[in-house]
């Protein structure tokens, strides 16, 4: 086992040491690249090692300096993405997420209206991901879904009728977690480094600011998609 392990990291080090050659100009950037994705894929060493490492070689080789190499650890955009982790692991531990699911879900009206239940699974997946994460959201709330598609499966005529629904479901219950994403700044990763690029270039966005420009598309986009998957269904 030991023999396997070195023999990939001396594998991936040879590598990038060929790959360096070929690319006389750029050799150092080379060389760090293709091993620390190298590193990255096999996981021979801790990611958060190999995190540190590339950095480190990039100051050592003189590409960058340390203050330039380094300054992304200490950016107010890790800190936010910190803080939205905090809060969604502060939700889960508390079980909000599943008393706010069990709530929606346990309403009589919810139960007795194909088209309501539809749409506040669809709601509350598109307002729990803009907290939590849209992978998160899903895995919370499918078998809560599925256990009340299979509540109601006597209300339908046919099982064609049935297997519909179920398909419009999944689809409400996947889509809506994507599209409650872009309404905060923590729902989803991209809109963080979006935010950073967007504050480098002069355009001071706060939390607010982002809500305030995305909350109106992300309600629209939900709007317009239970419309589009009802047509369909």
């Amino acid at each position: 086992i030991r023999l396997n392990y070195y023999s990939k990291f001396f594998a991936i080090f040879a590598l990038a040491l060929v790959s360096a050659y070929f690319v006389p100009k750029y050799s150092s950037v080379v060389f760090i690249s293709v091993l620390g994705v190298g590193l990255w894929i096999t996981e021979i060493i801790p990611l958060a090692v190999t995190a540190m490492l590339i950095p480190s070689l990039a100051v050592l080789t003189g590409e960058l300096s340390a203050k330039a190499a380094f300054s992304s650890f200490g950016s107010q955009i890790i800190f936010l993405f910190m803080g939205g982790f905090f809060f969604a692991k502060s939700i889960a531990k508390h079980g909000i997420d599943k008393r706010l699911s069990y709530f929606i879900l346990s309403r009589k009206i919810v139960r007795k209206n194909i088209e309501i239940t539809l749409f506040l699974v669809s709601f509350l997946s598109w307002f729990m991901s803009m907290w939590v994460s849209n992978t998160a959201t899903v895995a919370l709330l499918l078998p809560m879904a599925m256990g009340m598609a299979h509540e109601l499966e006597s209300q339908f005529l046919s099982s064609e009728e049935y297997e519909k629904f179920k398909k419009r479901l999944l689809f409400l219950l996947a889509y809506s977690s994507s599209v409650g994403g872009i309404a905060t700044p923590i729902g989803s990763p991209p809109n963080v480094i979006a935010l950073k690029y967007l504050t480098d270039s002069g355009e001071i966005f706060s939390f607010f600011d982002w809500m305030k420009y995305a909350l109106p598309i992300s309600t629209i986009m939900l709007i317009g998609m239970n419309i589009i998957l009802h047509i369909i269904f």
